[in-house]
Parts: C-alpha cells; structure tokens; sequence
C-alpha cells in the first residue's frame, strides 16, 4: 500500500472543515493517488469511529491520524460512507484533489467511480452516474501548498413527487 502522502493534504482542520447555516458537516477528503481517504465528522472522535463502522457494516479498520486530527479510511468505501452519511446528515462535503493541467478525455467519461485526477474531478464518470440521487454545488478550487483541491457540497435529492 501506497503511504499517504501528508505535504498535500488540507492541514488546518478548523480552515477545512466547512460549515453551512453555522454548522458543521461531515466531510471526506480525496487526496489523488493515495489509498485512504480522510473522513471528519461533528461528533466526538470514539462516536466517529462507531458511526463509520456502523455505515459500512464490513471490517474496515479506521486509523485516527494526529496530524489532520481525523480518521484515515480505505477510499475503496467512499460512495457506501458517503451515502450513509447522507442518509444520516443533510449534507456532505466532499475535497478533491485534482490536476488542472489533466484533460477529462473519453477514458475518464467511461470509468465508472468517483475516483479521478484530472479536471472533472469524476464529475464526467460514467456520465456522473455515481452521484446518482445527489444535488451538488461545487465550490472554488484552492491551491494547497502547490496541491489543487476543491470542495463539492452533496445533499440528498428529493424524491420525485407522484404525479397528480
């Protein structure tokens, strides 16, 4: 496994972590290349680990990393978190790390998963097609020491109402 790679990562937790209305949501981190993804939630740090265990349901083994003062999870569970933090939650911020100079090309809109380095940022994977069932607002892209990232605000979709 690839270490995480700490130089890019969004350090200041208070600076990252976005509010909305005044309150705190969750939010998971996207570092490009890295195996782990970094997931902060507003509850304390044991209720994080719980809640994280509890939506995904599998053996997933959580590292509390000291220095970005989060948990540290496998992103091959980042959809299954996302959506059950979303079941849990209104909203969640999700930070990419992302290469501006990287073309989307036909490659990237037929991969499938929200995994990506260039400019969409996997919005254009398989036609956004994970996100199925998410309203999203993008916000801007930040240079992080020399690293770009950029914070997508998702909210659960409301159903369709029945027709009349």
């Amino acid at each position: 496994m690839k270490p995480m790679v700490r130089a890019h990562m969004p350090r200041n937790v208070p600076l990252w972590f976005p509010e909305w209305e005044g309150q705190s949501m969750p939010s998971i981190a996207l570092p490009a290349g890295q195996e782990r993804m970094a997931v902060w939630i507003p509850v304390r740090r044991r209720a994080t680990l719980r809640l994280i265990n509890e939506i995904l349901a599998v053996r997933v083994r959580p590292d509390w990393d000291d220095e970005l003062e989060c948990w540290m999870v496998s992103r091959g569970h980042f959809t299954a978190l996302a959506e059950g933090l979303l079941r849990r939650y209104p909203r969640v911020a999700v930070a990419r790390e992302f290469n501006r100079a990287e073309a989307c090309t036909a490659s990237c809109k037929n991969a499938s998963g929200p995994y990506c380095t260039c400019s969409c940022q996997a919005r254009n994977h398989g036609g956004g097609d994970w996100m199925a069932g998410w309203r999203t607002t993008s916000g801007p892209a930040r240079d992080v020491g020399g690293f770009w990232w950029t914070w997508l605000l998702a909210e659960k979709e409301a159903p369709p109402r029945p027709a009349a």
